[in-house]
């Protein structure tokens, strides 16, 4: 006997045949009701629009001095600042920027995104530090390793998050949006020395203890103690933000600063250093035309 389909079906088919052996017509169950469309489509996404991100480190205030009459304040707070631009400042900004050699310049891949969604782009460094020194004790029958201590090491973030999200698109005048931007700047790391006392082995004589060992028994330490030091890091870290609906103009870019730094350069000399984002957009003609996501630059779900 052959059955085709599975489930109840195969069930109604069994109970079938068993009643047609016996000359009786079975109640076959009615049918399954065919699942019903939806009757609210999706909602349609929000025209395209493609982000474009340069990312400027500068370490002079020059170029606020040149560019000062051509800046059109949006916010000033706390030491930050927003600006429109339009397109021909945008280029001689640029072109400012690239004739100092300290100067470093880099464009994130374009983020292309519908307009009510949100994109985030990260542009940021992870720079490790050593957090604290863990005292290592051997265990029994093993022998003492070489180094007393194990570092615990830590990392602190050191760049800018971007979020752009709840965009409005004015085909004449540009695109508004909510702009979150989120700065993390280390400005040094400092060091300092942590002394570790423990105690002397059993047998083990004062006479091979470290002459740091014997100078700091003499300030008072017992005697019968070992005295070890090492070395941690405490970084120094300023975070700022700044956020708030702005228009990016259809033909120029929003300019944004969390404000100047004065950050330990070389030799231990301060140097100024400010970073400034330039956001400008453009429209793709074909609106499905989506690009790749990127690992530092892509849109969120």
């Amino acid at each position: 006997m052959r059955f085709i389909g599975r489930g109840s079906n195969v069930t109604a088919l069994m109970l079938f045949a068993a009643l047609r052996t016996q000359g009786q017509t079975p109640d076959l169950p009615p049918p399954l009701p065919m699942p019903k469309a939806s009757a609210k489509p999706s909602a349609a996404p929000g025209p395209m629009v493609g982000y474009e991100i340069r990312w400027i480190s500068t370490s002079s205030p020059e170029w606020r001095g040149k560019f000062d009459t051509r800046l059109q304040i949006l916010v000033r707070q706390a030491g930050s600042s927003v600006w429109s631009i339009d397109s021909g400042t945008l280029h001689d900004l640029l072109n400012e920027f690239q004739k100092d050699p300290r100067c470093n310049i880099l464009q994130s891949p374009k983020v292309t995104t519908p307009v009510n969604q949100t994109a985030q782009v990260v542009n940021e460094e992870s720079v490790s530090y050593v957090a604290h020194m863990r005292p290592v004790i051997p265990k029994p029958h093993e022998s003492a390793p070489k180094s007393a201590f194990e570092p615990e090491v830590d990392k602190v973030q050191d760049g800018i998050r971007l979020r752009l999200s709840s965009g409005q698109l004015l085909p004449q005048e540009g695109i508004r949006v909510h702009v979150s931007l989120e700065e993390t700047r280390l400005i040094r790391i400092h060091t300092t020395r942590v002394t570790h006392v423990a105690a002397a082995k059993p047998g083990e004589s004062s006479a091979n203890e470290s002459r740091i060992g014997k100078l700091f028994h003499s300030a008072g330490a017992d005697s019968g103690s070992q005295v070890q030091t090492s070395t941690i890091q405490v970084p120094e870290v300023v975070w700022s933000t700044i956020e708030g609906n702005w228009l990016i103009p259809k033909d120029g870019a929003l300019l944004m600063s969390a404000g100047p730094r004065t950050i330990a350069g070389r030799r231990g000399k301060e140097t100024y250093a400010e970073r400034v984002v330039a956001i400008s957009f453009q429209v793709p003609e074909s609106p499905g035309s989506v690009q790749t996501p990127v690992a530092n630059a892509s849109p969120l779900p």
